[in-house]
């Protein structure tokens, strides 16, 4: 199934995990109110190497959305945010 839209974050460790109590349910909200899916990654795919590697896991969506945008855990995202995939183009 081809989904448009997925907005991605991760959250991986305690400290991470604490931050997104409070991060994790504005980018639901947000994700619900412009219509993506919000995908939140807690496992490490490559433990052997450092933490920031995790984001290449955003490489086995892309055959299942057209758009993918990456969130850092720590962002607050106010209820006005306009949709950043309207603000850009797809292509």
């Amino acid at each position: 199934m081809n989904k448009d839209l997925a907005i991605v974050t991760m959250a991986i460790g305690a400290s991470y995990e604490r931050v997104s109590l409070v991060t994790l349910p504005t980018m639901q909200a947000y994700a619900d109110r412009i219509g993506a899916d919000l995908i939140v990654l807690r496992t490490q795919a490559f433990p052997q190497y450092q933490l920031y590697w995790e984001k290449f896991q955003i490489g086995r969506l892309f055959g299942k959305y057209t758009r993918v945008l990456w969130l850092d855990a720590d962002i607050v995202i106010r209820p006005t945010a306009p949709s950043i995939f309207d603000q850009a183009p797809a292509d």
